[in-house]
């Protein structure tokens, strides 16, 4: 089969999981480019269809499987189906997955990241990539604002979505689970008096970073703060800096410790 009109209903069809709406009606969502479809599929990741544009080289083997349908299509109609700009010709559509925090009641102790209204995807797609990068055991998205099956969360994590596992609930939720496991709470903020390296972290212990414009609010800084000291004239740094510069830290006392 190969997609060959633009005017194809499937072409449509794809081109409208851009849309939450319609991914969340469809329960689908657009996994694009050839590293994050091929790390989604390796990863386990359930795919429908597998789309591939002709007349742009590369090999399509560590992609296919007998589980899903592969069709090609004409490079024009592929852009039409893409979201990003000069694709690099792969794209599957997959079924959206359960999220629900009672996934994790069973994990062991660990390393957790609590991203808490988070706006961006960008910012949400580069904490997964540090989370992946930083061993977590897991990421909470408390109190989310951007979708997790965003076509640029799915990009910005580079496949990292799909090896970290994700939690997405309130941040009454969140607070509630991690504290019945007795899980040490350290929140970031421009405001704390504790520098992020002067703290020790325990061994089941969750990073909380909020939103850059409106910062953590006083239920998340009841407990542990900790800031980045700044040398130069801003106060703050990218949500996803913050996050990778203290998780990083906490890595670093467990290999000294």
């Amino acid at each position: 089969m190969k997609l060959e009109s633009t005017k194809n209903p499937r072409v449509r069809e794809v081109a409208k999981l851009r849309s939450r709406r319609h991914r969340d009606r469809l329960e689908r969502f657009v996994i694009e480019g050839r590293t994050e479809v091929a790390r989604a599929i390796a990863l386990g990741v359930a795919i429908d269809t597998l789309y591939l544009a002709d007349g742009i080289d590369f090999d399509p083997v560590p992609m296919k499987r007998a589980d899903h349908e592969t069709v090609r299509v004409d490079l024009k109609v592929f852009e039409r189906m893409a979201y990003r700009e000069n694709p690099d010709g792969v794209l599957a559509v997959a079924p959206t997955y359960a999220t629900d925090l009672e996934r994790f009641v069973e994990l062991p102790a660990g390393i957790w990241l609590v991203a808490v209204g988070i706006e961006k995807p960008g910012n949400l797609g580069a904490m997964l990539r540090t989370a992946d990068a930083a061993g977590v055991s897991g990421l909470i998205v408390a109190d989310g604002v951007t979708d997790l099956f965003n076509p640029n969360v799915v990009r910005a994590s580079l496949g990292a979505v799909f090896s970290v596992p994700v939690a997405v609930c309130s941040g009454e939720s969140a607070r509630a689970f991690l504290g019945s496991r007795g899980t040490q709470l350290v929140a970031t903020s421009p405001e704390a008096v504790n520098d992020y390296d002067r703290v020790s972290y325990g061994a089941d212990v969750a990073l909380v970073v909020g939103p850059e414009h409106a910062g953590l609010d006083e239920r998340w800084l009841s407990g542990t703060a900790v800031r980045i000291p700044m040398a130069g004239i801003v106060d703050s740094l990218n949500a996803s800096v913050s996050a990778a510069i203290v998780l990083f830290e906490v890595r670093r006392q467990r290999r000294v410790g």
